[in-house]
């Protein structure tokens, strides 16, 4: 799991700052670089100057130039800490960080989930969960308020959905690939949703010994994918929680005390999005804790 080249948008919020201190973070522990993206919607910033006609020529004309300077002064001030570069793009918001990282060949994006509001910045917040389904490597989502970052003499831990399908086995890679290089803990857990389970075999929700045997199932094949980690250094604890997936996964967070989730996701829509793919969204819009999308590659992408 190289991270060499890791792609940041920011639009000047807070919760755009949080995401560009985790994105250094991140480039400290691997060695990596790290560009700061910021993509400009021209009418989201000369509307609220120009309600009833043309905005001004000089505005328009300097804009670009102004912004830049803005994002070099950011990249300046944290070139102590990574190689930082700058890229300016205009248009729509999401459709431009995914063309930028693919340009890059980024290995990680890392954005934030909430922008300014208002008409003056390019909204981050709407543009994240489009991100994390269209973009073709790891998507780190930040929120506005993140969980402070573990002391000295704490292990940070990592919390990983787990519902034994493709996606989620691709984000259990990339979890375990994560722990060892940052030294955390690593906490598997299933969610049960026992109306699913009963619909898909055929067994009435309320019978109390099918659901003692899904837990068991569920655990025995929790257990066994732990030992196959725990065989390679790690510390991993395993869990189940029953209910709404995405309910399940924030409760699994506070029950934990987990700094991170990373989570599978198909990255489109439909009915054919298996059940992790489904609930990332919500976690990724929901979380109080920095959420990592991973999606499974391709059968092109991994030959």
């Amino acid at each position: 799991m190289p991270i060499q080249r890791i792609l940041c948008p920011v639009d000047f919020s807070d919760c755009s700052d949080h995401a560009v201190h985790t994105a250094l973070r991140l480039a400290k522990q691997f060695k990596a670089s790290v560009e700061l993206l910021h993509v400009v919607q021209i009418p989201t910033y000369v509307m609220p100057l120009s309600p009833m006609g043309a905005p001004p020529i000089d505005l328009w004309r300097d804009l670009p130039a102004r912004l830049q300077k803005q994002l070099d002064q950011v990249a300046a001030r944290l070139s102590d800490q990574a190689t930082v570069t700058t890229a300016l793009r205009e248009g729509s918001v999401h459709s431009s960080v995914v063309s930028r990282a693919q340009e890059i060949s980024a290995d990680l994006i890392v954005i934030g989930t909430h922008g300014h509001t208002g008409f003056t910045h390019a909204l981050l917040g709407s543009v994240a969960e489009r991100v994390v389904r269209l973009a073709g490597c790891p998507v780190l989502t930040v929120g506005l308020e993140p969980k402070e970052a573990p002391k000295a003499n704490e292990r940070p831990k990592i919390l990983c959905p787990v519902d034994f399908s493709e996606p989620s086995n691709a984000a259990l890679v990339y979890a375990t690939e994560l722990a060892k290089v940052t030294g955390a803990d690593l906490h598997l857990v299933h969610v049960i949703p026992l109306l699913a389970y009963a619909l898909r075999a055929r067994e009435p929700v309320d019978d109390p010994q099918f659901a003692v045997h899904v837990r068991e199932e569920a655990t025995r094949r929790l257990e066994s994918l732990k030992a196959e980690r725990v065989s390679e250094g790690l510390q991993v604890t395993v869990s189940t929680v029953e209910g709404a997936p995405y309910e399940g996964i924030a409760r699994a967070v506070d029950e934990t005390g987990a700094s991170m989730i990373v989570i599978g996701t198909h990255g489109h829509t439909g009915f054919s999005r298996v059940l992790l793919g489904s609930v990332a969204e919500k976690v990724v819009r929901t979380s109080r804790v920095p959420v990592l999308s991973v999606r499974p590659l391709s059968p092109a992408e991994s030959a």
